[in-house]
This record gives C-alpha cells, sequence and structure tokens, in this order.
C-alpha cells in the first residue's frame, strides 16, 4: 500500500510540476503575442489608411476633379472641383 502511495505521490507531484510549468510559459509567451498581434494589427491599419488615401485620389484624378499638377494648389483644387459638381 505504502508503495502504491509513494508512486501516487510522485505521479502528483510530476503532474503539479508540469502544470506549473505550462503556467509559466504561458506567463511569458502571452505578453509576447499581444504585443506581436498589436504590431500586426497597427500595420494593417496604416496599410488601410494608406490604399484608403490612395483610392480617394484615383476616384478624384479618374474624374478629372483633381489632376496632380496642382496638388499643392488648393484654390485650383477648389475651383476645379466646383467646377466639375456645377457641371461646367
Amino acid at each position: 500500500m505504502t508503495t502504491t502511495l509513494k508512486k501516487q505521490d510522485k505521479r502528483i507531484s510530476a503532474e503539479k510540476s508540469h502544470i506549473s510549468n505550462l503556467e509559466n510559459d504561458n506567463a511569458m509567451l502571452e505578453p509576447r503575442k499581444l504585443l506581436d498581434l498589436t504590431k500586426v494589427l497597427k500595420a494593417i491599419q496604416a496599410k488601410n489608411k494608406d490604399l484608403e488615401y490612395k483610392s480617394r485620389f484615383n476616384k478624384l484624378h479618374l474624374m478629372g476633379i483633381f489632376e496632380p499638377t496642382n496638388a499643392g494648389n488648393m484654390a485650383e483644387f477648389i475651383e476645379s472641383l466646383l467646377k466639375a459638381l456645377s457641371g461646367d
């Protein structure tokens, strides 16, 4: 009987140790995983924002509203936008 109890104690001790090791591993890995996911999310958001601006510019350019040559001249942009909206 005592050998059976000793074996059970050893098995229980080994299982507790294994669980403790797993918890420690998880505690170490979780912040890294979260950080990596945060970096990925920020990169995706930045790319989406960039694509959104490019898409808006392309739509305006294709409609003939916004020409790349007047990119720095806001007055010309507003004038061409008003002209396009009025149908002239």
